[in-house]
């Protein structure tokens, strides 16, 4: 088919009009997805494949977290639990947990007229000795030093039982990168000193303890980071806010397979190496997406045998 020679140059001219046109307008980016929630599952290593033995999904709004809901116990005999969390002035004051109904767990913050933490308490029941168990932080801030005593209570008035004493230092970003604490029940002192990347990524945790008046290291953590955001972190940052989540750090416990850098560090963390021993190997896996983590992965080896898996799946709209 043949076509006039002036229809085909009014087609090219309208071709390159619409060429130039585009290359001089700036490209619209697609909207960013909103973070909506993230889901825990803990698993059954015993079985293969591994039975998810928890499972929580977490809701958010603005990136903090709002409530919760899940199962637990699903492999042995399931029980269903629900939370809330509140806020007062931009800040987290409560949370409450439930099991099949009942509450058995109250955490509430106080703060002074800075913003800073300046009590935790937490109310726990046992429900298979109904006996009620209260605990309460208070810290003392300085100009260089945060002091806290740990204290426990049989009524939720009375606070008689100091368990423990600490000290820690913050600094200008609010990590912590040094903590130290005499625990009154064992009669023993403990110090883990940490240091941090430019992005405050926790590189390494040193620990010692104090023995005839000197510090012994004990144990040293050392942590690798991806370039991408860290979406965990950034959900804890929001919820609790970072200087509140480094005076409560030591809370988590000490269990490696916790991996507890990653509540922290704003990267995704992708290697951890301890020298508790030489047999215990951790695995992670991230899935990425838009440089953002959308699903983590947690194992823990020893000697080769799965000990522990997690996951850490987060949900967009």
């Amino acid at each position: 088919m043949k076509y006039p020679k002036l229809l085909i140059l009014a087609l090219l001219t309208i071709l390159l009009i619409g060429c130039n046109k585009d290359d001089s307008e700036t490209t619209t980016d697609p909207p960013l997805l909103t973070l909506k929630g993230y889901t825990f599952k803990r698993y059954d290593t015993s079985n293969s494949p591994n039975l998810v033995r928890d499972s929580t999904h977490y809701q958010l709004e603005n990136n903090r977290i709002i409530s919760s809901t899940g199962v637990h116990q699903i492999t042995t005999s399931p029980k269903n639990s629900n939370g809330d969390f509140f806020y007062e002035n931009g800040k987290i004051s409560e949370t409450n947990s439930f099991r099949e109904g009942i509450k058995v767990r109250t955490t509430k913050f106080s703060y002074d007229s800075n913003g800073n933490l300046l009590t935790y308490s937490s109310q726990e029941l046992n429900t298979q000795f109904q006996e009620t168990v209260y605990h309460r932080h208070r810290f003392t801030h300085t100009n260089d030093t945060i002091y806290a005593t740990w204290q426990r209570s049989d009524d939720g008035v009375n606070y008689d039982t100091i368990l423990a004493e600490s000290k820690m230092i913050l600094d200008a970003n609010n990590n912590r990168t040094y903590y130290e604490a005499f625990d009154v029940v064992n009669n023993d002192t403990k110090r883990t000193t940490s240091t941090y990347d430019a992005n405050n990524n926790l590189m390494i945790e040193d620990s010692a303890f104090l023995s005839n008046n000197t510090w012994v290291p004990s144990l040293r953590n050392t942590y690798a980071y991806e370039q991408s955001t860290n979406t965990f972190a950034m959900i804890n940052e929001a919820t609790y806010g970072r200087q509140t989540l480094m005076m409560l750090y030591h809370l988590q416990g000490n269990s490696l397979n916790n991996f507890n850098s990653k509540n922290i560090s704003p990267n995704s963390l992708n290697q951890f190496e301890t020298t508790f021993s030489d047999t215990v190997v951790f695995e992670i896996n991230n899935t990425l997406e838009a440089n953002s983590s959308i699903s983590n992965e947690f194992k823990t080896l020893f000697d080769g045998v799965l000990f522990s898996r997690f996951t850490l799946d987060y949900s967009f709209e």
